[in-house]
């Protein structure tokens, strides 16, 4: 709205739309707290799946070494009853 039209209006019309905004205003707020929540929460769970991947990493890791191991023994195991 212009500020010859903004004029032209009465000072209940103008409270009015100062209300109207005021409550426009609140309501984006409160939109916008609840989006950044659900941000947080959402960088929360991130933060768990990536720490939940470094794990399983390092499990297949231990794994695969102690797989590893296991064939070093068996290969040992099997030269020993030879023997």
């Amino acid at each position: 709205m212009e500020a010859r039209e903004l004029k032209k209006l009465s000072r209940s019309e103008l409270l009015e739309m100062l209300l109207d905004r005021s409550k426009e205003v609140e309501h984006l707020r409160k939109e916008l707290d609840e989006t950044k929540k659900h941000i947080q929460t959402l960088e929360r769970e991130v933060k768990t799946s990536g720490d939940i991947n470094a794990a399983i990493n390092k499990l297949t890791s231990a794994t695969e070494e102690i797989q590893k191991f296991a064939a070093v023994i068996s290969m040992a195991s099997n030269n020993l009853t030879r023997k």
